[in-house]
């Protein structure tokens, strides 16, 4: 779980460090959906981390290509 949150905010750092408001990346639910990930995610069911990792990855690209 940590190694998804660490990773959003990797990529989030990046974009604000190219200039993108905080506003713009507030506009995303991808920050909601990590924080609900601990309930959403079952013990017995951890791959579902890779599909949180690939949402970040949507995140970023859908806000570099609306306002990069």
């Amino acid at each position: 779980m940590m190694k998804v949150i660490l990773y959003l905010y990797q990529k989030a750092k990046s974009l604000v460090s190219v200039g993108m408001p905080v506003s713009v990346l507030k506009q995303s639910d991808i920050f909601e959906k990590v924080i609900a990930m601990k309930y959403d995610v079952p013990n017995k069911n951890l791959e579902m981390f890779e599909e949180y990792m690939q949402a970040v990855d949507a995140f970023y690209d859908s806000v570099m290509e609306s306002n990069g």
